[in-house]
């Protein structure tokens, strides 16, 4: 009787299994969508605590234009909207058009704080005038006058509220808020149908320098940030759908909010969405126009993105942005052309993009460069071994984008106003590099959980170790200027508010060691894909995942 029973169990089980895995919404899916979610909060709770410790550790006005942006931020929320034209001399390229604004004093003395040590490697920060407030207003230049004005409405309310360092703080706190959003929404996003090692794609895309921008009063961290969430969600979006009239309007709403967060962020940013979008496309597999055509939840977005970058375009065009042509280049040298310089430039530029801090002032944090290039350039041979063409496709598709950029940027202005670049103006483009490396070696099937895990936990730990020799080589280049001494905590000039530098390098110590330790416990996903579950809760014929003791307990049973 007991026999018959449980026969009867088993069955009935079995048959409750098959229909979950007929209708498509099994244990595995809810259990997948539960974890995503927490991924996702989870992520965006780090990238407040890596910000936090940035925008501290950074003294006022000690990054790239910083003053500019402070002051187009603060005079959006304190009733000079629109600004006031008028042409200062550029030298060679002649006279300019720029902006000046009346904003609460002492906003006005952000530029000479900034240039008492900028640009000078031996000088500690703290040189400055002090940043105390008058009560009273006063007029102020920027060079940020014709950016989009998504970035001020979204960070320049403390000016409204208070007033002195603690409006600077409060307006970088509000960056780091705002990408940890856009962060969180790619984590979620990634964890949806894949493991671990696309995860730590999405790890690998945050470099130190996109942390410390994401830190600082510069729209450059908010368009970084949403790139990352663009790439992120649209790989999830135009994953092969596990069923048949599977729509993914979640991933596709996700899709709209970062893909418009990146048209409205600086002037460039239309055009790096649509050629996000279009790597995206081109490296999907199994997507064709007729697949396309077919799913709403894939043609909605596009459209919706098309009119917001083309929205965007003629708002950056009508604001006057390309009549002011650049000042700040270096000209060309005797014989040399906008080609032979940018590719030149290109190892330069690769440096910005991870390790090179203040007013690219600080030198390279060489440690955390060649921690990046290691782990990346890994993530990038496991893709080409392991992983589909169409998916390293995409990633050679991001680093010629990367590389070409800065030549096709300059190609009608080097020979008059000089080759003007920076790495971070590549970096929507280079943080697909890694991502997509990532997916594709997620998605193969050529290695086994256990050696997947344990290159997670490598790459991670490189990482992590970059993350904070980024911190500590920035604090003492603020500290005690470059040449000081490497324990220079004693000594510092400078050191980070409410923090310290000791407290500082275990606040982000602490972060780092949370992220290694959260990678080596993701699920490891074998064949990652559109219909990843847990091995307890996948439907027949559905990608395996494996947690840590279920797979070598596997792998144990299989050798």
């Amino acid at each position: 009787m007991a026999v018959d029973e449980f026969d009867g169990d088993v069955e009935r089980r079995g048959h409750h299994i098959r229909r979950r895995a007929r209708r498509g919404d099994g244990g595995g899916d809810r259990t997948m969508e539960r974890r995503a979610r927490r991924t996702g909060l989870v992520a965006a709770a780090l990238f407040v605590a890596l910000g936090t410790v940035w925008s501290f550790a950074t003294p006022l006005f000690a990054a790239p234009d910083e003053p500019a942006h402070a002051v187009r931020a603060a005079a959006t929320w304190t009733g000079d909207f629109s600004g006031t034209e008028f042409r200062v001399d550029a030298g060679a390229a002649g006279s300019v058009t720029i902006k000046r604004y009346r904003v609460p004093s002492p906003y006005e003395l952000g530029q000479p704080i900034a240039t008492c040590n900028a640009f000078q490697a031996l000088v500690p920060a703290g040189c400055g005038p002090q940043f105390r407030p008058t009560g009273q207003t006063r007029q102020a230049p920027s060079t940020a006058g014709f950016y989009p004005p998504l970035f001020y409405l979204l960070v320049g309310w403390p000016a409204a509220v208070t007033d002195g360092a603690r409006s600077v703080y409060l307006m970088r706190l509000s960056q780091v808020a705002v990408c940890a959003a856009l962060i969180g929404v790619a984590a979620w996003a990634m964890a949806r149908r894949r493991g671990s090692v696309a995860q730590l794609g999405l790890v690998l895309s945050i470099t130190p320098m996109v942390a410390f921008l994401s830190a600082t009063v510069n729209s450059s961290g908010l368009e970084i940030a949403a790139a990352i969430g663009l790439w992120c969600t649209l790989l999830a979006l135009l994953d092969p759908p596990g069923r048949p009239g599977e729509r993914r309007w979640g991933e596709a709403t996700a899709v709209v909010v970062t893909g418009l967060f990146l048209c409205f962020s600086r002037t460039f940013s239309p055009g790096y969405a649509a050629v996000i979008c279009g790597i995206a496309l081109l490296c999907a597999p199994g997507l064709g126009v007729r697949s396309i055509l077919r799913r709403r939840d894939v043609v909605v977005p596009l459209v919706v993105l098309g009119v917001g970058a083309a929205l965007a375009t003629l708002l950056i065009t009508a604001s006057g942005q390309f009549d002011t042509p650049a000042t700040s280049g270096a000209q060309l040298p005797a014989g040399e052309t906008p080609l032979s310089v940018g590719l030149g430039f290109q190892e330069a530029s690769f440096r910005q993009m991870i390790a090179v801090f203040g007013w690219l002032d600080t030198g390279t944090a060489q440690l955390a460069y060649y921690s990046w290039i290691i782990a990346v350039g890994a993530l990038l041979a496991g893709g080409i071994v392991l992983g589909s063409w169409r998916r390293m496709l995409g990633a050679g598709l991001a680093l010629a984008a990367t590389v070409t950029l800065p030549i096709a940027a300059n190609w009608g202005q080097a020979e008059t106003a000089g080759f003007v670049w920076q790495g971070r103006y590549s970096l929507p483009f280079a943080v697909g590099i890694p991502i997509l490396a990532a997916v594709a070696w997620d998605e193969a099937r050529k290695l086994g959980a256990a050696e997947r895990r344990r290159a997670v936990i490598g790459l991670g730990v490189l990482a992590a170790l970059g993350q904070v020799y980024s911190l500590y080589w920035a604090l003492r280049r603020t500290g005690v200027g470059v040449a000081g001494e490497l324990a220079f905590f004693g000594d510092a000039r400078w050191s980070p508010p409410f923090l310290g530098n000791i407290g500082a390098l275990l606040a982000m110590v602490a972060v780092a060691v949370v992220t290694v330790c959260l990678l080596a416990r993701a699920p490891v996903i074998v064949g990652g894909g559109s219909r990843a579950a847990d091995l307890g809760d996948a439907a027949p014929g559905a990608g395996v995942a494996t947690m840590p003791a279920i797979s070598e307990r596997a792998e144990g049973v299989t050798r």
